[in-house]
Formats: structure tokens, C-alpha cells, sequence
């Protein structure tokens, strides 16, 4: 899924909608739902965690039940944190026959 992060700028993403006024979980949401616009062979898995400048986080995922794991500097151990399920919507992929 690399591959399609890089192609639809996911990171860049988040920050552009945060900068146009979303909150970090819409921010990082609709980065997530940009993938799906994409299709293709590479489209798998996601997973993103996302930060603001003011250390607040978030995280999604593509598939579902999944956790993240952070920890603060005031916190004696990480904690396990459940990550936001954004469907993916697959897309059949069609391979050239001339290749």
C-alpha cells in the first residue's frame, strides 16, 4: 500500500486538510477515503497514524480491529489504542494482455 500512499500524497494530504480547517480525525479520515479513488493492483491494506503540532493523535486502518500503541513522556507504559476502521472500496483490476 506504499505505493498508493505515495500516489495520492496521503501525508501531504493530512496536512493540507488540516490546514483547510478539518480536525485531525477528519483530516486523517478523508486522507484514508482518498486512497479508494485510486484502484489498481497495489491497493491493500492501510494504515496511518497522524499527529498535530499540538502532539494529539489519531490513527486509521483499512482493515478492520486494529490498534496503535503510543506513550508520552508523563506515562509510565505505552497504551493500546483502537485505530479508526475506514472501509476500503476494492477495485477489480484488469491486467493488459499486451504486457
Amino acid at each position: 500500500m506504499g505505493e498508493m500512499a505515495i500516489r495520492a500524497a496521503t501525508a501531504h494530504s493530512i496536512v493540507f486538510y488540516m490546514k483547510m480547517g478539518l480536525s485531525l480525525v477528519d483530516a486523517g479520515q478523508r486522507a484514508m477515503e482518498d486512497l479508494n479513488s485510486l484502484g489498481g493492483r497495489f491497493l491493500s491494506g492501510m494504515r496511518v497514524i497522524t499527529l498535530d503540532k499540538e502532539g494529539n493523535h489519531a490513527a486509521f486502518s483499512s482493515l478492520p480491529d486494529t490498534i496503535y500503541v503510543y506513550q508520552r513522556a508523563d506515562m509510565s507504559a505505552p497504551a493500546k489504542v483502537a485505530r479508526t476502521y475506514v472501509p476500503q472500496k476494492t477495485k477489480k483490476y484488469i491486467s493488459n494482455p499486451k504486457r
